[in-house]
């Protein structure tokens, strides 16, 4: 017998990320919509006028074609991500019975699409694991408390990525285990081919590739009892 897997990997990120997208383009098209429409409207027009509206068209429509130049790299690199989520995914599935697996659990609710969400979260004897999935190609590297990408520091820090999702975990959990709160322990997952290295710790962040993960939180030590997983596994249900 194997996990319990609830979501679908990289489901979230690929709807967030047409959206994060296509945004900006329809904001583009609506303006220069109303622009072209305005000075229609108001034919004929004064010079000063005619001028004014039709600089306003040209930067609305540099505005469009800017975005839609954007649009396919935008999107890779959002399905990219989504397929190493679904990588890590996975890996996980191979945990034995009594583990439960969650994918894609939003942070907020609302408009949770657009504020982000949580890889994975796996609860289990071993404890709550909280799992950031990054699918990068560069050589990755941890270095001085960092985390190295061709030598360089990504745009987002990844580990303040997965810390502040297990601080969301752990906020969301609080109650779900009787006197006791639950911790999380994050671990920062690569399933990319620029991890080359072995398993390492970072302030309190397990740094792994993604053919390790399941190992890593098979192998740690027991932390909940069967009826406390089933608690937290119960509130985690209600966080999909």
């Amino acid at each position: 017998m194997q996990a319990k897997v609830y979501g679908v990997p990289g489901e979230r990120v690929r709807t967030a990320g047409i959206l994060k997208v296509l945004l900006p383009v329809l904001a583009a098209v609506l303006v220069l919509g109303i622009v072209a429409g305005m000075g229609v409207a108001l034919l004929p027009l004064p010079k000063v006028t005619a001028a004014v509206f039709g600089i306003l068209t040209l930067v609305a429509a540099a505005f469009l074609a800017w975005a839609a130049h954007l649009c396919p790299q935008r999107v890779d690199a959002f399905f990219k991500g989504a397929r190493g989520e679904e990588r890590a995914a996975f890996a996980l599935e191979a945990l034995p019975a009594g583990f439960s697996v969650f994918n894609g659990i939003a942070r907020k609710k609302g408009m949770a699409l657009m504020r982000g969400d949580m890889d994975h979260v796996v609860a289990g004897r071993t404890g709550v694991f909280v799992i950031e999935t990054k699918n990068w190609d560069g050589e990755v590297a941890c270095d001085h408390g960092r985390v190295w990408v061709d030598g360089r520091l990504p745009s987002r820090d990844p580990l303040a990525q997965v810390l502040k999702a297990r601080d969301a975990l752990e906020a969301e959990l609080a109650g779900a285990i009787e006197d006791a709160p639950v911790k999380a322990r994050p671990v920062l997952c690569f399933a990319g081919r620029g991890f080359l290295g072995k398993r390492a710790n970072v302030d309190g962040v397990e740094i792994c590739h993604a053919r390790e993960v399941a190992a890593l939180i098979g192998e740690s030590p027991v932390e909940l009892s069967a009826d406390e997983v089933e608690r937290v596994a119960d509130r985690l249900v209600g966080m999909l």
